[in-house]
């Protein structure tokens, strides 16, 4: 059975504050060639309130496909806050900050989404590749799912320390607050702290230099 214009304008009249009738007729003139008409109904009605995550994406999708890329954020962004762990709504909006040059939410938006999806094999591409415009292999090899290639060890030093060498660096960590971090990447290529109660001995500060592991230290004391 064929739907026309009309029998969605029927539907409106009696329940006129449901968004999915609007979303149906706009769906309806767009295409049918009325972009004008889509682009009003939008402009009028993509604001009524709504609690359905599913709603506020079916109007991004609309007005992504009409160009009106601000409103298309907006509405992917009111999906998150209703369903923040919805993959698909973060991927769509990560497109959209890319499209823009917003690279600090697309990254967050593209984290997200593959922590999320793994399977996503598009945002995976996608996160890696921005991790290695960023300098970050490590992260990027993360995302691949690759571990480190045997016997590479990533190290600007071409020489050991001594222990006198090793005194002298670890001066620059004592009167700090007693404990350290260990960081591993997830597989969105996030750096994942792990606090360790214990302090930076010589073998912990030789490891983090040769890169074979990474340490934080917290800068702030206890009184």
């Amino acid at each position: 059975m064929l739907i026309t214009t009309l029998d969605i304008e029927s539907r409106i009249k009696t329940d006129p504050f449901n968004p999915l009738h609007h979303i149906e007729l706009a769906r309806a003139y767009l295409e049918g060639g009325n972009e004008e008409r889509a682009r009003k109904v939008i402009a009028i009605k993509r604001m009524l309130p709504s609690k359905d995550p599913s709603i506020h994406f079916e109007w991004g999708k609309l007005c992504e496909e009409l160009g009106m890329a601000r409103q298309a954020r907006e509405s992917y962004e009111q999906a998150i806050a209703l369903s923040p762990n919805n993959a698909d709504y973060h991927f769509r909006l990560a497109l959209l900050y890319y499209e823009k040059g917003s690279w600090e939410r697309t990254l967050k938006h593209l984290q997200k989404t593959v922590s999320l999806s793994p399977q996503n094999a598009d945002a995976k591409m996608m996160l890696a590749s921005f991790y290695e415009e960023m300098g970050f292999k490590g992260s990027a090899m993360a995302v691949h799912g690759r571990g480190r290639m045997p016997g590479l060890v990533f190290q600007t030093l071409s020489f050991d320390f001594s222990d006198e060498d090793m005194d002298t660096i670890l001066d620059l960590f004592r009167g700090k607050e007693f404990g350290y971090a260990t960081y591993h990447l997830s597989g969105s290529g996030i750096a994942n702290p792990s606090f360790v109660k214990g302090i930076l001995e010589f073998n912990e500060i030789r490891s983090h230099i040769r890169g074979e592991e990474t340490y934080g230290v917290y800068l702030l004391r206890g009184d």
